[in-house]
């Protein structure tokens, strides 16, 4: 139900964007806003925000990733579409698919014009802990690789023809997805250590924050991995 491939590509940072070098204390609050905006708004007042949305998108240039996110969880958007308009009334369903779709689209306009590097300094100004700083930043880089590993290894267990199906051959794909994510978790930390990631910090010693890292890395990425394979 999910197409992998078109994730991917959704998730591609568009460094060219006129956005992107923007300061992201104002994109941030800009989704902030909007996302506080939709769980208020009444239908007219979320037309007009999904129009502001996608002119964002368009000077931003990221229409295509948008195209291709909506592409990529068009069954899973069209499955839920139906569960609204079922179990709520015609207005409220509107207004429901209206909030889960421009907000998504925020989110992601904010992601693939954001400079990682530049979110993790403003967070840390506002103070807050910097071993969940550092977790929220990484695990945020592993996204686009997390989903292309599931897209590979979905196509290698079809190719062996070992897959068969999402729910039946769960188990043989999500053993090949774990492995991939414990590797590349060792990697992480063998690569932070060697650059003395979280030294001389006083609450904790670094190695504790080091595998707090991992581990808060590694439990993520099992969780989007299990939902995404189970809808595929």
């Amino acid at each position: 139900m999910l197409d992998m491939k078109s994730l991917f590509q959704a998730m591609i940072p568009n460094r060219n964007s006129p956005l992107y070098e923007s300061h992201p204390v104002l994109k941030l609050a800009g989704v902030l806003l909007v996302l506080i905006i939709l769980a208020l708004c009444s239908i007219k007042v979320a037309v007009l925000l999904a129009v502001i949305t996608l002119a964002e998108s368009a000077v931003g240039g990221t229409t295509r990733n948008v195209l291709q996110f909506l592409r990529g969880l068009k069954y899973i958007i069209l499955s839920i579409g139906i569960l609204v308009f079922l179990l709520n009334p015609l207005e409220k369903a509107i207004l429901i698919m209206a909030r889960l779709i421009i907000g998504s689209i925020a989110l992601l306009n904010a992601y693939t014009t954001t400079r990682i590097l530049s979110m993790e300094q403003v967070l840390e100004k506002l103070k807050l802990p910097e071993s969940a700083i550092r977790a929220t930043s990484l695990t945020i880089r592993l996204i686009p690789l997390t989903i292309k590993d599931a897209e590979q290894s979905i196509e290698a267990l079809a190719l062996r023809g070992i897959y068969k199906g999402a729910f039946r051959g769960i188990t043989q794909l999500l053993s090949v997805i774990l492995a991939n994510s414990l590797n590349r978790v060792e990697f992480l930390t063998e690569a932070l250590v060697a650059k003395y990631f979280f030294m001389g910090k006083r609450k904790y010693p670094w190695k504790l924050r080091i595998e707090a890292v991992s581990f808060t890395l590694f439990n993520t990425k099992v969780l989007c991995l299990l939902y995404a394979i189970s809808l595929h």
